[in-house]
């Protein structure tokens, strides 16, 4: 349980940390 949650966190942050910033830069683009 412990790692699985600790894996899925990880992921999301990653995605989070790859996505945002991309969102912001098409958002300052735009």
């Amino acid at each position: 349980g412990a790692i699985g949650y600790n894996q899925s966190q990880r992921c999301d942050t990653l995605l989070y940390l790859l996505v945002y910033p991309q969102r912001h830069l098409v958002k300052t683009r735009v």
